[in-house]
C-alpha cells in the first residue's frame, strides 16, 4: 500500500488519513484480506505518525536501504491485521475486546 500527496498545499488538510481509511476499510470489508503492509522512508515522519494513528504495528527495518543526496535511510515495514482494524474502527483500544464483541455478535 502506497499513498502520496506531491503538493505541499494540500498536506495537513486529512486527506492522506482518509484516503488510507478508504483503502484499509475496502481492503478488510470487501477483499477479505487479514493484512495490509506497506514500507516509509525514515525521512517521511508524517506518514509514519499517520500510518501509526491507524494503527499499524513496525515490524521491521531495512538498514540504509536507499541513498539519496549522499544520504542513506532506513526504510520501515508496517503491518496491520484486520483484528486491529476493526478495533480501531469499533472505538476499542484492545483487540481483545473486539474479539469478545465477534463472538458475542457472530
Amino acid at each position: 500500500m502506497s499513498i502520496g500527496l506531491g503538493d505541499s498545499a494540500n498536506w495537513g488538510k486529512g486527506y492522506g488519513n482518509e484516503a488510507t481509511r478508504l483503502a484499509l476499510g475496502f481492503a478488510f470489508n470487501e477483499l477479505n484480506l487479514h493484512r495490509v503492509q506497506l514500507t516509509v522512508f525514515d525521512y517521511k515522519p508524517r506518514a509514519i505518525h499517520l500510518y501509526e494513528k491507524l494503527g499499524f504495528q513496525k515490524g521491521g527495518i531495512y538498514r540504509e536501504f536507499l541513498q539519496r543526496d549522499g544520504r542513506r535511510f532506513d526504510m520501515y515495514l508496517y503491518g496491520l491485521l484486520e483484528l486491529a482494524w476493526e478495533a480501531r474502527e469499533r472505538g476499542r483500544s484492545n483487540p481483545e475486546q473486539c474479539r469478545q464483541h465477534l463472538r458475542l455478535t457472530w
